[in-house]
């Protein structure tokens, strides 16, 4: 019986130690063969307004006003052990400084396909330098970018900068097989637009035994929203229904639909939301002095006629609240300011908040009707720029008793 067991139990040590050793050898050469990944995993360049949205071959950036694209340096990182090589003429000549390029730098000048060229040095010169990214780029138009994996395959990347306009635009939009299973060939990637404000899509669609032509788009925008006679149109959700649409000439047909793309307001408000950027304005000296703040993006907006036309909370909101409930606590606590007295409440806020009215209430459930006592909704009234500027003044404002009973159904 002993025998049988220590057997058995030699026999599985020495099959576990045998995996062990098979393992460490995969181990170990998986440390010798590098990763075949070729990615931009992050971009940014000075000016920068929100995230870059990166895709398979594509980076699109969104700059401040005022912002000089003909001269940016970009932060970028590739994936682990893969080579960054900017193909504008500058990063080639540094990759490729032996004299006997010289011909082939010569003729990439000229060469309308720059980056088939440059793969093609990189093929008959493994052994080239890759620069330091060190030096600003003209971003003025598409950039692109190889990234080679540690194996040598190569993905082109096309960056393209722009300047803030503040209006919504499109990054891309197509109909995927994914979404429209009907397709019969494949994705339809769309040829966007932005100046003319089209899009042209051409879709291999089955159209002999199909009565409508609903498609389920895919896109991509600079934080805009998308809508199609007023609801709003979501990436990869929703169709887009292009009717029965007319004959245009042999064995196809096509359908035209308006969409509304825009960019959203802020949800709390404040002289710092938008329009620094939108107006290319240097807050950094009146910084921490919001009625400063206030004074010179009303003067920007006027000269550019937009008196009477734009509105905000005239103090950044966040800024009220940490420094308003602290002197209502300070209140409280010294006896001045009752605990859940709204006045009060309102009161210490208007101490941040000079000429600016509050108001609010505490949250009540429209299904139950039943009131949160830790739960108050407020806000602050708006100021309408101008000459001279005043506010609404929406604080004053009651709202009639039967909105309150208003009970929404769905999403």
């Amino acid at each position: 019986m002993k025998k049988t067991v220590f057997y058995g139990t030699a026999l599985g040590a020495g099959t576990l130690a045998l995996v062990l050793a098979l393992l460490g050898c995969r181990n170990f050469f998986h440390e010798l063969v590098p990763p075949d990944e070729n990615r931009i995993t992050s971009f940014s360049v000075p000016g920068q307004m929100g995230p870059s949205l990166i895709g398979e071959t594509t980076v699109h950036v969104t700059v401040a006003p005022g912002t000089d694209i003909a001269a940016l340096l970009p932060g970028i990182s590739v994936s682990p052990k893969a080579t960054l090589l900017p193909v504008t003429l500058p990063y080639i000549q540094r990759a490729f400084p032996s004299a006997n390029l010289f011909r082939e730098v010569r003729e990439l000048y000229a060469s309308p396909d720059r980056t088939g060229e440059v793969i093609d040095l990189i093929r008959q010169n493994p052994d080239f330098t890759v620069p330091a990214l060190d030096g600003a780029i003209d971003f003025s138009g598409p950039v692109n970018f190889l990234v080679v994996s540690g194996l040598g395959n190569i993905r082109q990347y096309t960056v393209m900068v722009e300047v803030d306009t503040g209006e919504g635009k499109f990054r891309s939009f197509g109909f995927t097989k994914f979404d429209n299973p009907d397709l019969t060939r494949g994705d339809a990637a769309g040829v966007v637009d932005n100046a003319a404000k089209t899009i042209d899509v051409t879709v291999w669609y089955p159209v002999e035994n199909i009565a409508s032509f609903v498609l389920v788009p895919s896109f991509e925008t600079n934080g805009a929203s998308v809508s199609l006679r007023g609801l709003e149109l979501v990436s990869g959700t929703g169709g887009i229904d292009f009717g029965k649409p007319a004959l245009a000439g042999w064995g196809s047909v096509s359908g035209t639909q308006t969409l509304t793309v825009q960019r959203p307001e802020a949800d709390l408000p404040s002289p710092l939301m938008g329009y620094p950027g939108a107006l290319g304005l240097d807050l950094s000296a009146e910084t921490g002095n919001f009625p400063a703040i206030l004074r010179k993006v009303e003067e920007a907006v006027n000269e550019k006629g937009g008196a009477g036309k734009f509105g905000t909370w005239a103090f950044s909101y966040g800024f009220a609240q940490s420094a308003g409930w602290g002197e209502y606590a300070k209140r409280v606590i010294e006896g001045t300011a009752k605990l859940g007295n709204l006045d009060d409440m309102w009161a210490a806020l208007s101490v941040f908040t000079p000429g600016a009215q509050w108001n609010g209430a505490y949250y009540v459930d429209a299904n139950t009707g039943v009131g949160a006592k830790n739960h108050l909704l407020i806000y602050m009234d708006t100021y309408i720029m101008g000459v001279p500027g005043k506010y609404l003044p929406t604080t004053d404002q009651e709202v009639p008793e039967q909105y309150y009973a208003i009970k929404f159904q769905g999403n």
